[in-house]
């Protein structure tokens, strides 16, 4: 029956599920053999564990409690199936068959539900996770564990799973302090997650780092390297919501720019500007725009200064000025942010005119590419915002002591 609903059970049929099996004696096995199968049953169990409810998967685990006695040497893996399920009657009903009663057992503190007959409240759950990390640690492994053995299958496969790890993470996280040390218990599966091809465990890893942002105050170079992980392993799928959590990210934290990495993801993407623009009408994408447009300009400035740019620096450099301009162009920025970028900006054109040399001007040839480039845009913002660029011009004269030159004038 459990075949004919998911294929993929006809592997175990000959190894787990042979009249044979009722015949099997662990006492006898050597410890290869025994290695061995409880690997078995662990793939098999993680493949169950979405069927759990069906009566084809019961009486699966009814066959290997007798066959194999998992129920007594199988425990973390019987639990690893049905913990999703931990607010339902079967959940309690298979607790009631695993030795529970010893006080090493890690599992003892679900002992009063067994007595009771009971299932888990969410809040007791919650609660073992603040005070048990190594438990946490165990719900957090349970996703990765269920993507890898249903690899092949449909997505929706780990999706209970994926499921009961966002949620109950996300719930830790509202309910207790943060503290350094579960922020670093928490890194490596989050980072798992934003790197991982399966859709629905990203998006969970976008929807826990989006809360752990919101309630704790993270290193400004951990910041980056989330930033980074996020940008690199962005496409169509899930392109929105990645960058909403960059956003998030953005605005909640003090971070001064995006890594040089992160840029290259970004220009690398070709859906990223209308994703941007499309999401602006709806979102308030200040706090990334702002950081994108700064680090896009500084990117572009620092190309200008190299003396000897390579192709690849050329080629980024210019599409970092491309990318500001269509920026500029499609999406509605406001004053602030246009101030600061406006700012920004000029006090960059300043550093570039007091680095030349004696007698080197503007228009030289080694200067082409700020003519080029540097002018348009200056032209753009002048047209768009005549009053922030005066503004802006005002205050850079006022700063130097001098008429200082405008963008415009290159």
């Amino acid at each position: 029956q459990l075949i004919g609903i998911d294929q993929s059970f006809a592997q175990f049929e000959s190894s787990l599920f042979q009249e044979s099996c009722k015949d099997f004696e662990r006492t006898v096995q050597t410890a290869e053999v025994l290695r061995d199968l409880d690997e078995k049953i662990s793939v098999f169990l993680r493949r169950l564990s979405p069927y759990f409810l069906l009566k084809p998967a019961q009486k699966c685990l009814e066959w290997l409690i007798r066959a194999f006695r998992i129920n007594s040497f199988n425990v973390d893996a019987i639990m690893e199936c049905v913990l999703p399920y931990y607010e339902t009657k079967l959940f309690a009903r298979m607790i009631q068959l695993l030795p529970l009663k010893s006080h090493s057992s890690v599992w003892h503190w679900l002992r009063p539900l067994q007595k009771a007959g009971s299932p888990l409240s969410r809040l007791t759950l919650i609660q073992h996770c603040i005070s048990v990390p190594s438990f946490l640690a165990f719900v957090c492994d349970m996703v990765p564990h269920s993507v890898k053995v249903h690899k092949h299958s449909p997505s929706s496969a780990s999706r209970v799973v994926i499921s009961f790890y966002s949620s109950t993470v996300v719930s830790v996280l509202e309910t207790g302090s943060i503290s350094e040390e579960l922020v670093s218990r928490l890194l490596p599966h989050i980072l798992k997650g934003l790197k991982s091809t399966c859709l629905d465990y990203r998006a969970s890893s976008y929807m826990v780092l989006s809360q752990l942002a919101l309630k704790a105050c993270l290193q400004e170079q951990l910041c980056v390297s989330l930033l980074e992980s996020i940008a690199k392993h962005l496409g169509p799928g899930l392109l929105s919501e990645g960058l909403c959590c960059m956003t998030l990210l953005c605005h909640s934290q003090r971070i001064q720019r995006l890594s040089r990495k992160s840029l290259k993801y970004l220009l690398q993407l070709p859906p990223l500007l209308p994703a941007l623009s499309a999401l602006s009408r709806s979102h308030d994408l200040a706090p990334l725009l702002r950081l994108l447009l700064s680090s896009l300009l500084d990117e572009h400035f620092e190309h200008l200064r190299e003396e000897e740019g390579c192709g690849d620096s050329d080629h980024r450099g210019n599409k970092a000025m491309e990318l500001i301009m269509n920026l500029l162009d499609e999406i509605s920025l406001d004053e602030q942010l246009v101030a600061s970028f406006i700012g920004q900006l000029i006090e960059h054109f300043l550093t570039l005119c007091q680095n030349l040399s004696p007698g080197e001007s503007l228009g030289e040839p080694g200067e082409e590419t700020l003519v080029s480039t540097i002018a348009p845009l200056a032209q753009s913002l002048d047209a768009k915002h005549p009053r922030l660029m005066d503004r802006a011009l005002e205050a850079a004269m006022v700063s130097t002591g001098t008429a200082a030159p405008s963008p415009n004038d290159a």
